[in-house]
């Protein structure tokens, strides 16, 4: 359920995004998004990876490509949309140091691991006709279980991963 709302509350997110140099995004004026990506895949990370928080990111995509002006209808002519979820267990290694106050030196050092969940949200969209993918967002970061900031969290993230191809419908990179 708070897969996002801790996505980008990290201070470690990451966004970016690759453009089809040869799509045009000017001639699409409806979307349809893929329903199959409503379900969770894996069963690996229930907390972060399930139906509740896969609803609130496909809501927010359909509401910020709706406040932008396209259409959600399926068929020809539509840009299909499709989202992923990426979830993984990481360790990181760190030294954390005591220090003294007499004498400015550190007394004691010691090695710890630091054991955190790292998640990417990707935003895909394709050209129905053809089959090509013509543009590709995400966001990743260090995951954190904020309930209380889930749905604006959600929408920060969708907003964030689309304002490059939001902001230029004919684009490449």
């Amino acid at each position: 359920v708070f897969f996002i709302a801790t996505l980008l509350t990290s201070c470690a997110a990451e966004t970016g995004y690759e453009a089809n140099p040869e799509g045009d995004f000017t001639k699409y004026k409806a979307f349809e998004l893929c329903t199959e990506d409503l379900m969770p895949v894996s069963e690996d990370f229930p907390e972060y990876d399930n139906k509740e928080s896969r609803q609130i990111i496909a809501d927010a995509i359909k509401a910020n490509l709706v406040e932008k002006g396209l259409e959600e209808r399926s068929g020809e002519g539509s840009l299909f949309v499709n989202f992923d979820i990426a979830v993984a267990h990481k360790t990181q290694r760190v030294n954390t140091c005591t220090p003294t106050d007499e004498h400015q030196y550190w007394d004691h050092c010691e090695v710890k691991d630091m054991d955190y969940d790292e998640g990417t949200l990707s935003i895909r969209f394709t050209d129905l006709s053809t089959g090509t993918v013509l543009w590709e967002g995400w966001a990743n970061g260090i995951l954190v279980n904020r309930p209380a900031s889930l749905k604006k969290a959600i929408d920060q993230a969708v907003q964030t991963i689309l304002k490059p191809f939001m902001e230029d419908k004919k684009s490449s990179q």
